[in-house]
Parts: structure tokens; C-alpha cells; sequence
């Protein structure tokens, strides 16, 4: 089977997580919230596994999954490119601890970077809050 993309199509998929300009703006933050709350959320992790889908989860100390990394598939091939699901639970907490915009504006991206510790050469393409079972 083949796919046929338009060249907009590509480019949506073809991007990684960047700024958008509504947030642009307020990049100015991100170094300081983010050396604070990248190793709180590492330190929160406390074991990975790797399924036979090619799924990384992230676990806490529960064995619950904080951050997954699904890849994309194309026919019978595993990508690289992927996509992170975190958990609401993350949300819930630093809502709750942060200032009201900060986590909303920079969440996704400290998550994406705490991922990268852990597995450098992934390739983010989105970064998204899920609530895990």
C-alpha cells in the first residue's frame, strides 16, 4: 500500500515541537522553570520498558506510566518520529504548584526535554496530556 501526501500534509508531519506564536513571547521563561522541573519529573521516574510495539513507557514508582512514546508506523516500519502521551497526573501537580499560565505555556516542551534525557535520539513530533489507567 502506498500513501500519497499533499506537501502541506508532509510538512504537518514532518514538524517537530516548536514554539507557536502565541508562546513565542514568553520563551524567556523557559530556562529558569525548566532547570527546576526537569529533574523533579526525572527523579519522579524510576523505570522504563520497551513493548514488542516499539512502545516506550516511562514509570513511577507505582509502575504507573507517566510518559509514553508511540511511533509512528509506515506500512511495515518503525519510525524514529513519534509522539509523547504524558500524564494528567503531571498536569494536575504543576497546575496546582505553578503560577496559572506557565505549565500551559511550557509544559509540553519540559516534557519533551525530560524524554530526550532519557532517549536523545527520539524525534518529538507532538507532545500531548492523556489520562493514564
Amino acid at each position: 500500500m502506498k500513501y500519497i501526501f499533499t506537501e502541506s500534509q508532509y510538512k504537518l508531519i514532518s514538524e517537530k515541537v516548536e514554539r507557536t506564536w502565541r508562546d513565542k513571547e514568553h520563551e524567556h521563561q523557559y530556562p529558569k522553570l525548566s532547570s527546576k522541573l526537569i529533574p523533579l519529573i526525572s527523579n519522579m521516574i524510576k523505570s522504563y520498558n520497551e513493548d514488542d510495539e516499539h512502545r516506550i513507557a516511562l514509570r513511577d514508582s507505582d509502575n504507573k506510566i507517566l510518559i509514553l512514546f508511540l511511533p509512528y508506523r509506515y506500512s511495515d516500519k518503525v519510525s524514529e518520529n513519534g509522539e509523547i502521551y504524558y500524564s494528567r497526573k503531571l498536569d494536575n501537580m504543576f497546575e496546582e504548584m505553578l503560577p496559572h499560565p506557565l505549565w500551559l505555556r511550557h509544559g509540553k516542551y519540559i516534557i519533551q526535554d525530560v524524554y530526550n534525557s532519557y532517549f536523545p535520539d527520539a524525534n518529538i513530533m507532538d507532545v500531548k496530556s492523556v489520562q493514564m489507567v
